[in-house]
């Protein structure tokens, strides 16, 4: 049976350029911020608190995200409920946990950055009960393949 892969590789290509977005945003997120405040009239103080918690916020959002790079190819793979998927979401769920205490603790000062981290918090936690519904998942096929 042939399987249809396009939106998994379209899943793949977004994460790549999301990555690539983020590292560009390092760049240019205090540059961003200052346009943003003097377009909006917002005060300039809460600059580098956003700018802050972007810097802490980045590094295990883009580690993760190739994490889920590794997923997705493994899924192109056709190895969807193998052990190392289990693995590998368990650690993507720790880093969206870290992405989120570090929302708060750097951004505290300006709130849409503490709504992010209360939603980086619910989505550890989705991912969290993800990897466990894999293990089980992994289990029921490992004692099928056993099942003549």
């Amino acid at each position: 049976m042939k399987r249809n892969h396009t939106f998994t590789v379209v899943l793949f290509a977004f994460t790549v350029l999301a990555m690539a977005v983020l590292f560009v945003g390092l760049f240019l997120i205090p540059h961003a911020m200052a346009f943003y405040c003097g377009y909006t009239g917002r005060p300039e103080a809460i600059i580098p608190g956003v700018v802050r918690a972007y810097y802490f916020v980045t590094p295990p959002t883009v580690v993760g995200l190739g994490f889920l790079c590794v997923i997705l190819r493994n899924i192109l793979r056709g190895e969807v409920f193998a052990s190392k998927n289990v693995a590998t979401l368990r650690v993507i769920g720790l880093l969206a946990f870290v992405a989120a205490l570090c929302c708060g603790i750097f951004g505290y000062r300006y709130l849409p950055i503490v709504i992010c981290g209360v939603a980086g918090l619910f989505i550890s936690l989705i991912l969290a009960v993800l990897s466990e519904l894999f293990a089980v998942a992994c289990r029921i096929k490992d004692e099928n393949d056993l099942t003549v």
